[in-house]
């Protein structure tokens, strides 16, 4: 392994990049509030790094999988494809986009837009299972709804769209199930089939929580299925089969 400070120009040098590299480009600050209340430093990493990151490795004629966010479509009540007009909301977004803009057109880039990422191993899902485990009440925020993808389904399309780079003629893909899904549906289905004692306290957001990042966000994965050759996995099903 390589580590670097994406801020730090001068490491690049250590990643070798070369027409044989694809980067793979995960770094963020993706907290939406903290996007907000430090808006020049999460501006600097998520935008003024990122895209030096994303010129080096283009210039040395390096692929780029970016990983954006559902949330560059904003808020709006309908299903968004690819090819949605974007507007998003709250500074996280915007940054996102940003970036987005900046290389649409190159053929050595492309994009994944994934919703929310579960997984065990997940923040929430700790939360969650540390909370029952000690006995302590769960606070979720609700409503607050996306489609949650599974983290096998990322982890495969991702490699899937690696793969066959060259035969993807398209270039911005979302990464989502094929259900609208809550975090308060995720503690239910922990509640309902692994701890029956998790006490779960619904809170609605305090008025500006939704200033940073739309309620509903509704994406349309079809594109994820042709690179998969098959349907996104339907994650109460994992969950009563145990194989999450």
């Amino acid at each position: 392994d390589l580590n670097i400070d994406i801020n730090k120009y001068d490491q690049f040098e250590n990643l070798l990049i070369d027409s044989q590299t694809l980067l793979i480009l995960l770094s963020a600050i993706s907290s939406p509030d903290f996007c907000r209340q430090n808006f020049k430093e999460a501006y600097f990493t998520n935008v003024i790094s990122t895209s030096r990151l994303i010129d080096f490795t283009l210039k040395r004629n390096g692929k780029v999988l970016f990983f954006s966010s559902d949330v560059v479509y904003g808020k709006k009540n309908i299903e968004f494809k690819e090819e949605s007009v974007c507007n998003p909301i709250g500074e996280y977004a915007e940054m996102k986009r940003n970036v987005e803009l900046k290389y649409l057109n190159n053929k050595n880039f492309k994009i994944i837009r994934p919703s929310y990422i579960f997984s065990l191993e997940d923040k929430f899902s700790k939360y969650l299972i540390s909370s029952a485990r000690s006995g302590e009440k769960v606070n979720i925020y609700h409503p607050l709804y996306r489609n949650i993808i599974f983290i096998d389904d990322l982890l495969e399309g991702t490699m899937k769209l690696i793969q066959n780079w060259n035969k993807i003629d398209f270039n911005i893909i979302n990464f989502g199930g094929g259900k609208l899904l809550s975090r308060k549906d995720i503690a239910n289905y922990y509640k309902k089939y692994f701890f029956n004692t998790l006490n779960i306290d619904i809170t609605e957001p305090p008025l500006d929580f939704f200033d940073a990042r739309p309620k509903v966000v509704n994406i349309n994965s079809e594109k994820l299925e042709i690179i998969l050759g098959r349907k996104t996995y339907d994650l109460e099903k994992l969950f009563i089969n145990k194989k999450i």
